[in-house]
């Protein structure tokens, strides 16, 4: 699956359970999940891309992303590109669960990656 805008073109890589979550444990009934993604930089200049580029919901409700030191944090040059993990906490009984990519659709509906 690829999600692309003007500016950067995003590949879904994988996704799943994080499980080493020793120092931000998940609370009662919630899971960290994690989506990976490759993103590329189709801009002429440098761009930021991080985990704050993305939400979650879990069946239509925002989910919060837990600070792990692993997440997707950097610059990208021009024609580059760079792969990272981004997480979030999720009910662990949620049926649906989507992450979207919100930086720079600029009035337009955000590109979604449907995780479960």
């Amino acid at each position: 699956e690829v999600l692309e805008t003007d500016k950067v073109k995003i590949t879904y890589v994988s996704n799943g359970e994080y499980k080493d979550s020793e120092y931000s444990p998940p609370s009662e009934g919630y899971e960290i999940i994690y989506i990976e993604v490759k993103v590329e930089n189709l801009t002429d200049s440098n761009i930021f891309v991080s985990q704050g580029n993305f939400d979650c919901y879990a069946d239509n409700e925002a989910m919060s992303a837990p600070f792990l030191g692993e997440r997707l944090y950097t610059d990208i040059s021009s024609g580059r590109f760079a792969s990272g993990k981004v997480f979030f906490e999720v009910p662990i009984s949620a049926k649906k669960i989507e992450v979207e990519y919100t930086k720079d659709s600029q009035g337009r509906k955000n590109p979604v990656f449907v995780v479960k």
